[in-house]
């Protein structure tokens, strides 16, 4: 499939293919199409390939959506191809008897300024034929070229096959590859689209800043070779902003970029690739949690025991502990306001939505009940004590008001005990049945590596 992707005031000498290149298009029409020489860059030829033999497929979908990306931000031509537009004459196994269509895709490649790759994951590695493909490719063709590199598979494991396998077979032919990559599961595209946010974004930002395609040139014989004479020293025209979410769910200690350490991103990550939560939502989460599991059982210490003495201290802990309860969450509110919380991880929507629905209501409820208490114990006209250090003052005593006070906090606590469980369970879920690293966000760092910003 050709696609035009002019920038914003160009003038276009005469249109493009729109066609499949296996749709018999002449061959006048199956390269660039000429824009006027006053429009600066030139048209650059992008050629995406999905190592796919399935049409539609969600490799396809996910080059041609970094395709698009790239071409909102600079005037390119892309062509499409997948395994299908090469034809039963693929199986050859020397170039020169390649069928019309297969030599005309690998002359495409190598002719390219930018190429994005894309391959479906089998078993744990790239697809067969997607190397094959590549098998026939000349490498002095490849050296210097912006590549862009995508995968699918049905499992988040699959993700390493990018590092593991496609990087180190376009390093063979000296290509300037992309420092990130996008993967995408089975469960991120559906229906020809992307519907998942964060592989959505990292598309976005990968097609848009992956490859720049003017770095390479034609020379009088048309054939494209590098601006410059290659060296793997050499830097390579590419965004140099790492993506370690695109790794997300590995296991720990996977490698995220390759051969070197990479600058990192404005919230660390974790060792499996997910964003952390910074340092103080950190501290402010596990000091709300400590004090939910100690308001508890003070409540019942101090409803259980018979009038004494340490039933009136176990209700000024118990009071003291939810005033301090009230002081962290809004506290806490008000600093996600200012440092708003990493990007959630890329679990199902229900399930992540639940998450969110959940969270928020933990803030409210923890809101709800210390006010409700202080009111319980205000409105009967007494000072509430803060930890024996001051008292809070109270309020004019209205027995009504104090009913209502108390049927909330009452019934309050049954929520407080559902959203917990609530909130336990699904962290339990991840880090037991899904094991995608989501609790080691809400942890301090534990691989040495720097704080977030």
């Amino acid at each position: 499939m050709r696609y035009r992707h002019v920038a914003r005031g160009a003038s276009v000498a005469r249109a493009g293919c729109v066609r499949s290149p296996a749709s018999g298009c002449p061959a006048a029409e199956r390269f660039p199409v000429s824009i006027e020489s006053s429009v600066k860059p030139s048209v650059a030829r992008v050629v995406a390939f999905s190592g796919s033999a399935k049409r539609p497929s969600r490799t396809r979908v996910l080059v041609e959506a970094l395709g698009t990306e790239l071409g909102r931000l600079r005037p390119i031509d892309m062509t499409v191809y997948d395994l299908l537009d090469a034809g039963p004459g693929l199986g050859a196994t020397q170039r020169d008897d390649l069928s019309a269509p297969a030599a005309q895709m690998i002359e495409a490649i190598e002719g390219a300024d930018a190429l994005i790759v894309g391959t479906p994951v089998y078993q744990g590695g790239y697809a067969g034929l997607f190397k094959h493909v590549f098998d026939f490719v000349d490498p002095v063709r490849m050296a210097g070229m912006p590549v862009a590199l995508t995968a699918t598979g049905g499992g988040l494991r699959h993700a390493l096959v990018v590092e593991h396998g496609l990087r180190p077979l376009f390093g063979f032919f000296a290509a300037h590859i992309a420092p990130t990559s996008v993967y995408a599961g089975s469960d991120d595209i559906l229906d020809g689209r992307i519907v998942d946010q964060g592989v959505a974004a990292r598309a976005e930002r990968r097609g848009g800043g992956a490859c720049r395609p003017d770095h390479r040139r034609a020379d009088r014989g048309g054939r494209r070779v590098p601006l410059t004479r290659y060296s793997p020293a050499s830097p390579p025209a590419l965004d140099a902003e790492p993506d370690h979410a695109h790794a997300r769910g590995i296991m720990s200690g996977s490698p995220i970029t390759a051969g070197k350490a990479a600058p990192l991103p404005a919230t660390y990550v974790t060792a499996s690739g997910l964003p952390r939560y910074n340092p103080v939502a950190q501290a402010l989460h596990w000091l709300t949690a400590a004090l939910v599991l100690a308001i508890l059982p003070l409540a019942w210490v101090a409803i259980s025991l018979p009038p004494s003495p340490a039933k009136g201290s176990a209700f000024v802990l118990h009071k003291s502990v939810g005033l301090t309860i009230l002081a962290i969450v809004v506290l806490r509110i008000v600093w996600r306001m200012i440092r708003p919380a990493p990007p959630d991880p890329q679990a199902p929507r229900l399930l992540t939505l639940i998450g969110r629905i959940n969270h928020w209501l933990l803030y409210a409820i923890f809101l709800i009940m210390p006010v409700s208490g202080y009111l319980l114990s205000a409105l009967s006209g007494r000072d509430t004590p803060y930890f024996w250090l001051f008292t809070v003052p109270g309020l004019p005593k209205d027995d009504a008001a104090q009913k209502v006070a108390e049927s909330i906090h009452v019934a309050g606590q049954w929520f407080v005990y559902a959203l917990v469980v609530l909130h336990v369970a699904g962290t339990v879920w991840h880090l037991v049945i899904r094991r995608d690293g989501l609790l080691e966000r809400m942890l301090p760092v534990q691989d040495g590596r720097g704080a977030a910003r």
